[in-house]
């Protein structure tokens, strides 16, 4: 099983590389918005909330998941994971563009025909 000690190290970096990215995506989406003046605030509902926290859970036990499945990453595992839980924190809770997207990607779900 060693030899395949790599895997786990380019998949975490794959995983790490794409968290990154929709992060800083996602951070400067939403403050182009605020900077373009374009208004940005809409109360969630409950069903909405209820969503975003086992969106938020799925999400953060899948990563915690990856974190802590690597064998290479025992030094700074802690450190890592938690710096996931804040990005996901931040994406999950406080990103308004992220909420939007989000919210499309269920409607689209919600709303879609299945055809056998």
């Amino acid at each position: 099983m060693k030899s395949l000690a790599w895997l786990d190290l380019v998949l975490f970096f794959v995983m790490e590389g794409s968290l990154l990215a929709l992060s800083g995506y996602a951070i400067w989406k939403f403050y182009f918005q605020k900077l373009k003046g374009i208004p940005s605030g809409v109360r969630s509902g409950e069903k909405s909330r209820t969503k975003f926290v086992i969106s938020y859970g799925v999400a953060s036990v899948v990563v915690l998941q990856l974190v802590n499945s690597v064998s290479m990453l025992r030094d700074c595992r802690t450190l890592i994971s938690v710096l996931n839980l804040v990005l996901l924190l931040h994406l999950f809770f406080f990103n308004g563009w992220f909420h939007e997207a989000l919210k499309r990607i269920w409607n689209s779900w919600e709303n879609r025909t299945e055809t056998y």
